[in-house]
């Protein structure tokens, strides 16, 4: 054979070669690319999560009782006594209040201004203060001292409405104490300061120091995060906050409008639940952050109480069944649709129990079955998306939101997880995000 045969014929096995090859490369990479698809959708709701997570790990500041000893340390030598001073409008408490706990709810003012008691104040470990669903009372001392010549005014307050009684002492020049009360079952009309969350008058004359004692008694969580502010800074305070609530309810009452609008124009069940829960969600917020008891029921004491979770009741009934249309689970899911349907009956047993339970073990089931909800909710969202639910994404999308700020928060309050200051906030933002974006979805 030639030398030019030869070399044809080398050429000829290398091209035949190169394009069994080729072939075979452009084989794996749609297989590649179709896995990548594929992945790609089902985990990017999760991803979506987990990024949120994390973002909040990094950036949000570390709990307070990450190192109980060394930090009940800390504590202790940042609590002092306040020195007043002209420059300042107000003061976080954190601090500077030290708390005991009276089990049996025995103890007197007598008693806990003692030099025998005043030993067994301790600082909270924790911030802000949350010592969760308990039956013992709580008292709080704080020592303020005002070397200026002068005669000031300043309010202290509990940014936490569900409190059930909240009362302050101050002693005069004779020793004499004397108490006031406010708190959730105590009627408006006779709080000295009339504003939605608990306040007292604080005034401190010149060249003296004062011992305050404060006394918590509730069924409810005992979060204690206090402030001591100048009147004028306490209102300016209270009316930036109050915007922030208004942008916070007009979203929601645009939802329900926008929801009903929709019920109207396609006739669909599921708008119409939507709208029902979105409205107890939004007097739930009302009721929860003090605009309740200052505006619609000023001296209906008792339903105080009850209202915050008698509608979240009403709206989780609501939801679940708007979940159930949503995502079709009594045609597309018939082993999971019947454990919706125990939700939606324990949640109507515990509505109606929850007047004849005691309070604080009705409230707790409730927190259990909401959170359990919350994760089962989500769970099948995933499961109708793995089956090429289309919806599902945008399910999935809009109720990690609430899942997520809402669990943390409810688990805050049981004491599973640290009490992060910015969980105060957290689930409102979340409700409003859940809320916007699965009403763009139902549409």
């Amino acid at each position: 054979m030639s030398g030019s045969h030869r070399l044809k014929r080398l050429l000829a096995r290398i091209g035949s070669a190169n394009s069994h090859a080729i072939t075979i490369a452009s084989l794996i990479t749609s297989i590649q690319k179709t896995k990548s698809r594929v992945a790609v959708r089902i985990a990017a709701p999760l991803l979506l999560v987990l990024f949120a997570i994390s973002i909040s790990l990094i950036f949000l500041p570390n709990p307070i009782n990450s190192s109980p000893q060394s930090t009940g340390q800390e504590l202790s030598k940042l609590s002092a006594i306040i020195n007043l001073s002209d420059r300042r409008e107000s003061y976080n408490l954190i601090n500077y209040l030290k708390y005991l706990e009276d089990k049996d709810s025995n103890f007197t003012i007598e008693q806990v201004s003692s030099s025998e008691f005043s030993q067994r104040f301790q600082s909270s470990k924790i911030e802000p203060p949350n010592y969760g669903y308990t039956s013992s009372t709580y008292w709080a001392k704080l020592q303020i001292q005002n070397p200026s010549d002068r005669d000031t005014k300043w309010i202290l307050s509990i940014d936490h409405h569900q409190i059930d009684h909240i009362s302050i002492y101050t002693a005069d020049a004779q020793q004499k104490w004397t108490a006031k009360t406010t708190g959730l079952l105590y009627p408006f009309s006779s709080r000295e300061i009339r504003d939605r969350l608990p306040a007292f008058p604080v005034n401190i004359s010149a060249q003296t120091s004062q011992d305050i004692y404060l006394r918590f008694q509730s069924t409810s969580p005992n979060i204690i995060q206090a402030y001591l502010r100048e009147p004028t800074a306490f209102w300016q305070y209270r009316n930036t906050q109050n915007i922030w609530f208004g942008i916070v309810y007009g979203i929601l009452i645009f939802a329900i409008f926008y929801n009903l609008f929709l019920f109207t124009a396609l006739k669909e069940q599921i708008y119409l639940y939507y709208a029902l829960f979105v409205f107890a969600a939004l007097i739930a917020f009302l009721v929860y952050d003090g605009f309740g008891i200052q505006y619609l029921w000023q001296n209906a004491v008792w339903w105080n109480k009850y209202a915050v979770h008698t509608l979240l009741y009403i709206a989780f009934i609501s939801l679940t069944e708007a979940i159930k249309l949503f995502l079709g689970t009594k045609k597309y899911m018939p082993r999971w649709h019947p454990v919706l349907l125990f939700y939606q009956r324990a949640l109507v047993v515990l509505l109606v129990s929850l007047f004849f339970l005691p309070f604080r073990l009705a409230a707790i089931i409730a927190i259990l079955i909401c959170i359990s909800l919350c994760f089962f909710a989500f769970a099948l969202g995933v499961v109708a998306f793995s089956r090429k639910y289309l919806p599902a994404r945008y399910y999935l999308l809009s109720f990690s939101c609430f899942l997520i700020t809402f669990s943390v928060y409810l688990l805050s309050l049981l004491q599973v997880i640290p009490n992060y200051e910015w969980l105060k906030d957290t689930y409102r933002f979340g409700t409003v995000a859940f809320v916007v974006l699965l009403s763009l979805a139902l549409a």
